[in-house]
């Protein structure tokens, strides 16, 4: 490729960047403040995170006050070239900026070859940020050739806070903003948590197309591309059949039943491989003996409730199942070590971990006004506290208010979702 070419690529690259910066329609994010003290670390910092969730956007915005060199390797351009490139295109970004302090590189997994070059480059003791939507950047390609040399953050969609923007307000509220935040609630659990889908009127067909080829691009690209996979049509089907199993239970041997699959390893490698795109997530149940842990079913949750709409065209899900979700993503985002409970007679949907102790049990459903839905959910969580000796019991409800029950002689929880997940939490 002619050094002309990626020259003008590259400044383009950085033109687009200093946009984005001054861009004053951006959302700052929550964790903004937490990767600003990465910056002062010379190891390298990583951002990971499915695709279009802001991972570039959050790299440039803490590069207001700094000089740096912006590379996109997920443009045409950069994302095509080879691995004994990658010294050159520094090349000319210094040229570009000659006095850059930092040195980002957006989607850079795309280069085979790639860890070997930023090691080199850390070994010269340049400041470095990587973005990458694949979960194998904090992992094995990474990690291998820089063990504990990497500070790493793992951003999500827009939390409901950050949906909520500048309108978001502290307790105490008046009846008229805890309405109001309810209302909210319904539009975030309808529109999603992607950033670009806020310029997007809620539940529309444009909305609903950028949901589909944010998936299709990514099912593309970053799995089957990246993967080169062969059988497109059984990691496709699985895809989908996952999506349609979003905030339930499976196991690996139903799924390999249902798709016809010959191995059961196949199965499990294909939902690893699915999962390193950040398309969704995998809990495990807990229990204290490893033997549960494996042959219990799992439980999937997606990135997105509303990209799993849009991807298999159905409306009305269980808005249950979506709550839940969404709740699971912030459990995430507040770095929970997350499990679920599943016994013969109980489930519950959440049991939070500090190394091997259980701390709390949260149980998330709709309208807990509803009787047989308040006699299940409240004798789940009874029967799991005395089971495993847990005292924070809770319960999460779009329907309700707050509220505690007192049953056994444990005290339970009770509150309305738009509260719980505005709640501070460290």
């Amino acid at each position: 490729m002619k050094l002309a070419q990626l020259k003008i690529e590259i400044e383009d690259q950085q033109i687009e960047s200093k946009e984005s910066i001054e861009n004053p329609s951006i959302v700052m994010r929550l964790q903004a403040s937490e990767f600003r003290e990465f910056l002062q670390s010379n190891l390298i910092k990583v951002i990971v995170g499915v695709r279009r969730s802001g991972k570039s956007t959050l790299a440039l915005l803490s590069m207001k006050k700094h000089k740096y060199i912006y590379f996109n390797f997920d443009s045409e351009i950069l994302g095509s070239i080879e691995s004994n490139n990658l010294n050159q295109i520094f090349e000319i970004g210094l040229e570009i900026q000659p006095d850059a302090h930092f040195f980002i590189f957006d989607e850079i997994q795309n280069v085979e070859g790639w860890e070997l070059f930023i090691n080199k480059l850390h070994r010269k003791k340049k400041n470095i940020i990587l973005t990458g939507s694949n979960s194998r950047l904090l992992s094995s390609e990474l990690t291998t050739h820089l063990t504990g040399r990497v500070l790493t953050l793992e951003l999500l969609p827009f939390s409901f806070r950050e949906f909520l923007g500048s309108n978001f307000k502290s307790e105490p509220l008046k009846i008229e903003e805890r309405v109001e935040l309810k209302r909210r609630l319904q539009d975030y659990i309808d529109t999603g948590g992607f950033p670009d889908l806020i310029q997007f009127e809620k539940g529309s067909k444009i909305a609903k197309q950028y949901l589909f080829e944010l998936y299709d691009r990514i099912i593309s690209r970053d799995l089957i591309q990246r993967r080169k996979i062969r059988n497109i049509k059984a990691i496709k089907d699985l895809s989908l059949l996952l999506l349609s199993l979003n905030s339930s239970r499976f196991t690996f041997q139903s799924l390999k039943r249902n798709l016809n699959f010959t191995s059961i390893n196949t199965v499990k490698n294909y939902v690893d491989f699915f999962c390193e795109t950040y398309l969704g997530f995998i809990v495990e149940p807990f229990s204290y003996k490893v033997k549960a842990r494996i042959s219990l079913p799992k439980k999937f949750y997606s990135i997105d409730p509303t990209l799993v709409e849009s991807v298999l065209k159905v409306a009305n899900r269980d808005l249950g199942k979506k709550l839940e979700n969404i709740i699971y993503l912030e459990l995430r985002r507040r770095k929970y070590e997350i499990y679920y409970l599943y016994q013969n007679n109980y489930e519950v949907d959440f049991a939070l971990v500090r190394g091997r102790t259980l701390m709390e049990l949260i149980q998330v459903t709709w309208d807990i006004s509803d009787n047989s839905t308040y006699l299940r959910e409240v004798s789940s969580l009874i029967k799991a506290a005395k089971e495993f000796k847990v005292s924070n019991l809770t319960i999460i409800s779009f329907e309700s208010n707050e509220d505690k029950i007192l049953k056994d002689g444990f005290e339970i929880n009770i509150l309305p979702a738009w509260k719980w997940l505005l709640m501070n939490y460290d």
